[in-house]
């Protein structure tokens, strides 16, 4: 990963997935580094292709139009927070609740793979 990053990678508590030629391509990452500075991505992209990618859906402006879907949508912001909610539960270490639903979290799953399958192509 040393090489992906261009540095050697910190907090790294495993991979979580990699690419089908095996490379690391998303690790998962203490919410505090070594030195116990706080690190509030949880899931951080490695590979330089998954980078330039997640990089181009911002360049479109994906969130700033997610950001506003969110003030206009109430069962989407309400999807969101839900989402928010399990993923600080991932990132601290907490058990999710036995009621947990992940069934609003679908519709965040299906917009965004309908932006990517509709965003223009990139060179």
């Amino acid at each position: 990963m040393a090489h992906q990053l261009g540095r050697e990678p910190r907090g790294v508590l495993e991979i979580a997935y990699r690419c089908p030629n095996g490379e690391p391509g998303v690790v998962k990452t203490a919410p505090k580094l070594p030195d116990g500075t706080p690190f509030p991505t949880l899931y951080y992209l490695t590979h330089p292709v998954l980078t330039a990618a997640a990089s181009g859906l911002e360049s479109t402006g994906l969130m700033r139009e997610m950001t506003e879907r969110l003030r206009q949508d109430p069962e989407l912001a309400a999807a969101y927070r839900h989402l928010s909610f399990l993923y600080a539960c991932a990132a601290y270490g907490e058990s999710l609740p036995a009621e947990c639903n992940l069934e609003p979290l679908k519709e965040i799953w299906r917009q965004f793979t309908w932006h990517q399958a509709n965003a223009p192509a990139t060179s």
